[in-house]
């Protein structure tokens, strides 16, 4: 009993060897397993429940495609505003009075275009889904 106290093999804690060797293998499995290889895509477009496109070739309608394409280009010129904004809202922060009623005005007018952009940026996302789907079938 002391000797199982002290723990001085762990060994001599296992009672049921057939268990022991299932936990066994289930580390050498976990140990040895390599995750699957995640393929390179080059964009995540859901269609529908069933239908996620990873590359432009994916789209069957032309039409679709070039919609697409115009909304990457949308959705770049919009994070490329976002991290605009962010810079001016930083710049705000750190500001004096004269700087932060310069700053003030380009920040709204930038918050104003934001809120268009991801209006059209839902408009076309919509439109791209359905083009695809009326004009593939």
């Amino acid at each position: 009993m002391i000797r199982l106290a002290k723990l001085h093999a762990l060994r001599e804690t296992w009672k049921n060897k057939n268990e022991v060797a299932e936990a066994q293998q289930r580390l050498a499995e976990a140990i040895n397993h390599k995750p699957q290889e995640r393929k390179s895509v080059d964009f995540e477009f859901v269609i529908d429940d069933r239908t996620t496109y990873n590359f432009l070739q994916d789209f069957k309608s032309k039409e679709a495609r070039l919609l697409f394409q115009k909304y990457q280009q949308n959705r770049k010129d919009f994070e490329q505003q976002k991290d605009r904004l962010e810079e001016l809202r930083n710049s705000y922060i750190k500001a004096n009075k004269a700087e932060k009623d310069r700053i003030a005005p380009t920040i709204l007018e930038i918050e104003k275009q934001m809120l268009q952009m991801n209006e059209n940026l839902d408009t076309l996302e919509i439109n791209v889904r359905n083009l695809e789907k009326t004009n593939s079938k």
